[in-house]
């Protein structure tokens, strides 16, 4: 008899280990089928020994299932193998929201020649950069000196010198 219970509750365990490894391994519902069928397995055998010692092993699982899925989803992260598995949150840095922001800021009050035509993106040489370029107003044609005025994002923003 004691066997017959201690599988019961094995049915239990291997009920909330497959309904863990369902969130890990794509089965398309195979393994939360099988999870199931466990679980009838093990309550199936909860109560051909009567009505008492399946409200028992009723209780056990309702236990038992919650336990491992809690030890699976906050415990198994922390472990070793679990470290391994799970991916980490990137780094950033408060500079990086925009992509080559910060390497663009020294080029600020500098001037150039705009390489193509503004409309009102483009291409200009800054100091001894090619950068993308952003026309502050309108139109600028090729060869047209500028002065970088901001920068946002990953795009230096210019306009017209006036020469005098």
């Amino acid at each position: 008899m004691i066997w017959w219970i201690a599988l019961a509750i094995l049915m239990y365990m291997f009920c909330a280990v497959l309904l863990a490894a369902e969130v890990f391994i794509p089965s398309e519902g195979l393994l939360t089928v099988c999870a199931i069928l466990c679980a009838i397995v093990g309550g199936y055998i909860f109560f051909s020994y009567g009505a008492r010692t399946g409200a028992i092993g009723i209780a056990v699982g309702l236990v038992q299932i919650p336990a491992v899925l809690i030890v699976a989803y906050k415990i198994f992260p922390k472990t070793g193998f679990g470290k391994g598995t799970y991916l980490e949150p990137s780094r950033r840095d408060a500079d990086d929201s925009s992509p080559g922001s910060g390497q663009y800021q020294q080029l600020v009050g500098q001037t150039g020649i705009s390489l193509t035509h503004l409309r009102p993106v483009g291409k200009c040489k800054i100091g001894d950069k090619k950068v993308e370029c952003s026309a502050e107003r309108g139109y600028l044609p090729k060869d047209t000196k500028v002065k970088a005025i901001r920068v946002i994002g990953a795009q230096v923003v210019v306009r017209p010198v006036e020469e005098n």
